[in-house]
């Protein structure tokens, strides 16, 4: 015997539940039609007067006749009747039209942010879900990245207790990124067409004069820090002068300069920088970017904040 569907049993249950409900309200409207007043209406259906009252402001209209009070039945009272869906009437959704012109201008902008982040930048007083909405209106779908495998992560306590470098390679040309640990703020805009111990010395020097020394540098085992036949590196040196300890993350083990390597994958995904040749080009826009990382992007890990407030905040 095939078994029969609850949900199929739930429909039927709240259906006879609904007619029930309908009868009753009209039931009340009926009585006060024929003249019985409010409470005496409500006591013979065993419901509150309030309730009497709210059906016959929905379903009869007043009118005198004389000083007489008549009530008659609305136009289209056997539609009023039934339960009200909550919301909107389909079709119309007055918080997304009203928040469709603070969205989209933020979304054409940046068309890599999701909901969640366009309403931290716009300002928008509304949900994520009715941002995604709204947005879906305007004809722009989700976004989605494809998720990685989830590793323990660590972070540093406070700003300057760590920072992270490493090099990325844009289109043909060297960035080396420079990050704090805790705060995720991006400390160094240099773009160069080398990237040599020199280069990585000027960088790091800039650095430390424009924020401070930090405490750590985290790397990996580069050329320009890491002496593969033993000994310091002039780096090192660098570091011991400026009481900055060096430390370097296993061989084979990106994930552990994982926030600067999360970085050169937003680089690539949203920074939008235009190909050619030109560095100074490029650096223009690379440093237009890195100020809206800074300043405007939220981040996830952050608490949907930016890496300046949680860098200057301490």
């Amino acid at each position: 015997m095939p078994k029969k569907n609850p949900d199929k049993r739930e429909a039927k249950r709240l259906e006879k539940l609904e007619v029930a409900k309908q009868s009753l309200r009209w039931r009340a409207a009926e009585m006060v039609k024929d003249g019985l007043s409010l409470r005496k209406a409500g006591g013979i259906l065993g419901m509150s007067h309030q309730f009497v009252k709210n059906w016959v402001d929905r379903l009869l209209e007043k009118k005198h006749v004389g000083k007489k009070a008549v009530y008659e039945l609305r136009k289209g009272a056997r539609d009023l009747v039934a339960t009200q869906r909550p919301g909107p009437e389909p079709g119309r959704d007055h918080v997304c039209d009203k928040v469709l012109a603070q969205v989209v201008g933020v979304k054409e902008r940046y068309p890599f942010l999701g909901a969640e982040k366009i309403k931290v930048i716009s300002g928008a007083e509304a949900s994520a879900p009715t941002i995604r909405k709204a947005l879906a209106k305007a004809g722009h779908g989700p976004v989605t990245i494809k998720k990685g495998k989830a590793y323990k992560t660590f972070c540093a306590r406070c700003p300057n207790e760590m920072w992270q470098i490493d090099y990325v390679s844009l289109d043909g040309d060297n960035l080396l990124s420079v990050i704090d640990d805790h705060s995720r703020k991006i400390l160094s805009v240099n773009l160069r067409e080398t990237a040599t111990t020199d280069d990585v010395l000027d960088i790091i020097t800039e650095a430390v004069e424009t924020h401070g020394a930090p405490k750590r540098i985290l790397s990996d085992h580069g050329v320009q820090w890491y002496a593969s036949r033993g000994g310091d590196t002039r780096f090192d040196i660098f570091c011991e002068e400026h009481g900055i300890e060096h430390i370097m993350g296993q061989i084979r083990k990106p994930t552990t300069t994982g926030k600067v390597e999360r970085w050169h994958g937003t680089i690539r995904r949203e920074a939008d920088l235009p190909p050619g040749e030109d560095i100074e080009v490029k650096k223009n826009a690379l440093s237009g970017f890195i100020d809206f990382y800074n300043t405007q992007r939220p981040h996830y890990a952050l608490g949907l904040r930016t890496p300046d407030e949680i860098y200057y905040k301490a």
